[in-house]
């Protein structure tokens, strides 16, 4: 068989048997747009670029490393904070904790029961270590040198181990014997009958300031009886409240005592009224006194003066009458 020069061949160099026609694929541009022909006639394939395959391949795998870098020294960052705050919080419980267990030490306390109006002296007290804590909310006496030759308030009295507050002490005996010691010249020390119910249920007591009423009957021009009160004193301040046996009403807090007296320290003129009004107690006026607590006066100007009314007016008419009788 005559092989026909311009039947193309295969790559082979063998001529195509089955009368196929091989074609060749269609001329490549090279890198430059040219098409590189083959010794044997056919078009060679363009050369691959290594370089552009490698970037191009190189731009599918994740590059990422400086943001791996930064997420992980966030990582490191937010971990090392709360390694921080776990110890700052550490340290400062230890700190609290070591701070309120810190010992004080010589603090005094009583060693038996102290009465109202007791002097105090060194056997009264005994000394000893308590946690700072104990005393930031108390106001308790740290200092024996406060204590000694201090007084125990009348209306006070300190149990057995328990602290010496400031409010319980005073530098002067302050029971009710000892006020008189205080009286002027124109003063003059008076009492008045008072109950349980006049004491408002014994809720009255020294320093509290009061008026101090009076009522009566009084038969009028006319014949006709009339009932009049009225206050003689007001501003009057309370000094002791005493039993019938004379004992300090809150002086003794284990035995319950019941209110007899009211003690007042009040100008001479003040007291001259009053007294003229006991008198009349038993009379045909059967006149009272009583206590009486008014939102003014309770509040305490310093001023202690008479009231002119009309139950001033018959204490002063009626004393005269009951005078000019006898």
């Amino acid at each position: 068989m005559n092989q026909n020069p311009n039947t193309p061949v295969n790559q082979t160099g063998n001529n195509n048997m089955q009368g196929r026609q091989v074609v060749s694929p269609g001329p490549q541009p090279n890198m430059q747009g040219r098409v590189m022909p083959n010794p044997n006639g056919q078009v060679q394939q363009p050369a691959v670029n290594n370089a552009s395959q490698f970037i191009k391949e190189g731009n599918n795998q994740p590059q990422a490393p400086k943001k791996k870098k930064k997420v992980m020294s966030r990582e490191l960052v937010t971990i090392l904070g709360v390694i921080a705050i776990v110890a700052i919080l550490y340290f400062t419980y230890n700190y609290q904790l070591n701070k309120n267990l810190e010992l004080k030490t010589n603090i005094p306390i009583a060693a038996r029961k102290i009465k109202a109006g007791t002097r105090i002296t060194d056997s009264d007290i005994t000394r000893i270590e308590v946690p700072s804590s104990t005393l930031n909310n108390v106001q308790a006496i740290t200092d024996v040198n406060e204590l000694i030759g201090k007084y125990v308030n009348y209306d006070t009295i300190i149990p057995e181990h328990s602290f010496f507050y400031k409010d319980a002490i005073s530098a002067t005996d302050t029971s009710p014997n000892s006020i008189f010691k205080d009286l002027v010249e124109q003063d003059a020390a008076i009492m008045i009958e008072v109950n349980l119910e006049k004491t408002y249920g014994n809720s009255i007591m020294p320093g509290d300031i009061v008026d101090i009423y009076a009522d009566a009957i009084k038969t009028n021009n006319k014949g006709v009886t009339e009932y009049i009160t009225g206050p003689l004193v007001t501003g009057a301040k309370v000094l002791a409240v005493l039993d019938s046996a004379g004992e300090n009403v809150f002086a003794d807090h284990e035995n319950k005592l019941y209110p007899a007296y009211f003690v007042f320290t009040l100008d001479s003129e003040i007291i001259n009224l009053i007294r003229k009004a006991q008198k009349l107690s038993s009379s045909q006026y059967a006149m009272s006194i009583y206590p009486v607590v008014d939102g003014k006066s309770y509040t305490g100007n310093g001023v202690t003066q008479v009231n002119e009314s009309q139950i001033v007016d018959l204490i002063k008419t009626a004393t005269i009458d009951v005078k000019e009788n006898n």
